[in-house]
């Protein structure tokens, strides 16, 4: 999914937002993969395309871009979501809970044009992905999971944060390896009050 400029639809843009990080030129044999496509924005994979296992940045070998959709494309709530990534990040650097390590992405670059994040790859599937594949996870690991969850969020909750947009697939696991990582907590604050309910305390 790479190699050639174009081969992947958003890998020009991807690159761009690289090149401003590193503050590169020579970038252009970079592997670009598209990860995912959310509500908000695309997430590409990016690494170099010359020596194998040569670092993207620093000890990180991958980097994941962010890139938001035209309509979500606000930098100042982009701005906020860097932000609440950075807490969430440092609330869970290092932990282990019930066997489990814990862990969310660590963001390293905003970038306003094209408006994109640039953070670290974390291990795993999406959490629903994996409870609806058959043998996605053991019994015993569906059953540690919960207490694992929620002992991580406390250390988040602690702080007097809200994970703004807490749902399966926001949450990456890898079972082999025992792995979890929390990822995109954030949600602008007007997504999570109703009209039609009393706002006599937030949310």
């Amino acid at each position: 999914a790479a190699g050639t400029s174009g081969a992947t639809p958003g890998r020009d843009e991807a690159l761009a937002v690289i090149r401003q990080f590193l503050d590169a030129r020579d970038i252009d044999d970079w592997v670009v993969e598209h990860f995912a496509a959310g509500h908000q924005a695309n997430l590409y994979g990016v690494r170099p395309g010359g020596a194998i296992g040569a670092a993207a940045w620093g000890n990180y070998r991958s980097l994941v871009v962010k890139l938001y959709k035209p309509e979500f494309a606000q930098p100042a709530r982009v701005r906020d979501e860097f932000r609440s990534l950075s807490r969430l990040h440092a609330a869970l650097a290092a932990r282990t809970i019930g066997g489990w390590k814990v862990s969310s992405p660590h963001p390293l670059y905003m970038c306003e044009r094209p408006l994109g994040i640039v953070m670290s790859v974390v291990p795993g599937e999406t959490l629903s992905r994996l409870l609806e594949a058959e043998n996605g996870c053991t019994a015993e690991a569906i059953a540690s999971l919960p207490r694992v969850l929620v002992g991580a969020l406390r250390k988040f909750w602690a702080e007097g944060r809200q994970f703004g947009d807490l749902n399966l697939d926001n949450i990456l696991c890898s079972p082999e390896t025992r792995e979890i990582a929390f990822v995109d907590p954030n949600i602008p604050p007007d997504y999570l009050i109703c009209d039609n309910l009393p706002k006599s305390w937030y949310p």
